[in-house]
């Protein structure tokens, strides 16, 4: 589009209608990242603080079984929500003829 049409009243309607509609699955599409951020983090804790050297047979994880649980959980949970993500995403630019564009952007 030509710049003078971002200026234009129509397109900040258009922007402001929007972002009205995601504003809230944007702050949920964050807590998910830094719920999965924090179970990747108490993953890495429990399993560094498990190791008892080289001379070790097994690893023991008692009593952190809830923490480990929670951790993978969540993490499954955010991949799950970006596999769901990726797929409406690729069948509405199927949809309207457009999986070249789908393909060619940025993201992959």
């Amino acid at each position: 589009p030509r710049p003078q049409v971002f200026r234009t009243k129509a397109a900040n309607a258009i922007a402001q209608a929007a972002f009205d509609r995601a504003w809230l699955m944007i702050i949920v599409d964050a807590l998910l990242e830094a719920m999965s951020l924090a179970g990747i983090s108490a993953v890495s804790v429990v399993l560094r603080n498990s190791d008892h050297g080289p001379s070790s047979q097994g690893q023991d994880f008692t009593g952190n079984y809830a923490v480990l649980a929670c951790a993978f959980w969540f993490m499954a949970c955010v991949w799950l929500k970006n596999i769901f993500t990726e797929i409406l995403l690729y069948s509405g630019y199927r949809r309207r003829s457009w999986t070249e564009e789908y393909w060619n952007t940025i993201r992959f």
